[in-house]
């Protein structure tokens, strides 16, 4: 699996996972620089494209219960994502940093992240290997 290029793009994203995709990165990485909104992208991505429990397309693995916590029930996000309207600077700002990543990778294949200011019991897995921090989240790899 490697999504490098448009050519070797195993998905194809509908209009509606290219908006929840760009509305999840919108609610869990706005204000980071554009690297790490692609990082962010780039876990949604390869999610999808590994398929299995995750969901197979860019919305069902944004929407996965637990998963992208912008998307929990109590997560002060998720109203703001459900109101968000389509000409949000910030908004557009995620989608072309997702098309970008659709398009051209980012040079690694992570699957996991969180934010630096925690510290979750799947970041120590033996299956789980870091790759980087970018801003404010570190990016793992699931073997």
């Amino acid at each position: 699996m490697t999504i490098l290029s448009e050519a070797q793009m195993t998905i194809i994203p509908s209009i509606g996972d290219l908006q929840t995709a760009a509305k999840t990165l919108y609610g869990e990485s706005r204000g980071e620089a554009d690297i790490g909104q692609q990082w962010c992208a780039a876990t949604i991505i390869c999610r999808a494209e590994r398929g299995g429990w995750w969901g197979s397309t860019l919305e069902t693995v944004c929407r996965k219960s637990w998963q992208y916590s912008c998307w929990n029930k109590n997560d002060p996000n998720r109203e703001i994502l459900e109101a968000l309207p389509p000409d949000d600077e910030e908004f557009l700002r995620a989608m072309g940093n997702l098309t970008f990543v659709l398009r051209h990778g980012v040079g690694a294949e992570p699957t996991h992240y969180h934010t630096v200011s925690i510290s979750p019991s799947w970041a120590d897995s033996d299956q789980m290997k870091f790759i980087r921090t970018i801003g404010r989240h570190h990016f793992y790899v699931e073997d």
